[in-house]
C-alpha cells in the first residue's frame, strides 16, 4: 500500500481511509490496547510494593503466572495470539506486525547481540 505524497489535510484523510479499508477499523486499536496491557504487566516488575506482595518466584512458570504472562502468552506464537486473543486481521498481522518484528530483530542484530 502506498500513501499520499501531498501535504494537504485531505491526503491525511485519504491515507487513513485506505488503511481502514485495507486492515479494518479495529485491528490497530485492538493491538494497541493489548500491548498497553502487556506493558503495564511488565511495569509491575519495577514497583517495590508489587514485588513485596508477590515475593520471589521459585520457577520461571511461577514467575510468568505472577506477572500475568502465563500460558496464554507463553504457549503459542505471536501471530496466533494476535489473531485469537486480540482479534487483529490476518493482513494486519502479516503486513504490519511481521514487518515491525523484522525491523526490531535487525536492530538488535546490528548491535552485535547474539542472544548468548
Amino acid at each position: 500500500m502506498t500513501t499520499s505524497t501531498s501535504q494537504s489535510r485531505w491526503s491525511d484523510w485519504l491515507d487513513t481511509a485506505r488503511v481502514i479499508k485495507r486492515y479494518g477499523p479495529l485491528s490497530p486499536l485492538r493491538l494497541k490496547r493489548a500491548v498497553a496491557t502487556l506493558v503495564a504487566r511488565f511495569g509491575d516488575l519495577y514497583d517495590p510494593r508489587w514485588l513485596a506482595e508477590h515475593g520471589p518466584a521459585q520457577t520461571i512458570e511461577d514467575f510468568a503466572e505472577r506477572v500475568g504472562l502465563g500460558r496464554e502468552y507463553t504457549t503459542r506464537r505471536g501471530d496466533e495470539w494476535a489473531k485469537t486473543a486480540v482479534g487483529a486481521s490476518q493482513r494486519w498481522i502479516g503486513e504490519i506486525m511481521e514487518a515491525g518484528t523484522r525491523a526490531n530483530v535487525c536492530a538488535v542484530s546490528s548491535l552485535g547481540w547474539d542472544g548468548g
